[in-house]
């Protein structure tokens, strides 16, 4: 089941972060979210999260997000 596995990730990792786990999910469907960002024009993964210097933080949440949009034009 994964209890026995330990995974040691340096805190200070760049390219690695650990996640805590999520809360367990209350059954019912999330609704009422608001939309974040409307793109036009090319909307490929790349244009959405440019690759590029980028790929090596794949595994860390935190600073992948940071290029979350980059390529993208605001609708």
């Amino acid at each position: 089941t994964g209890d026995s596995v330990s995974v040691a990730v340096d805190t200070k990792s760049q390219r690695l972060q650990l996640l805590e786990p999520f809360d367990k999910w209350n059954g019912q469907d999330v609704t009422d979210l608001t939309v974040l960002i409307k793109v036009k024009g090319k909307c490929t993964s790349d244009h959405i999260s440019a690759a590029g210097p980028w790929v090596k933080y794949g595994g860390h949440l935190d600073n992948i997000s940071n290029n979350m949009f980059i390529g993208a034009t605001n609708a």
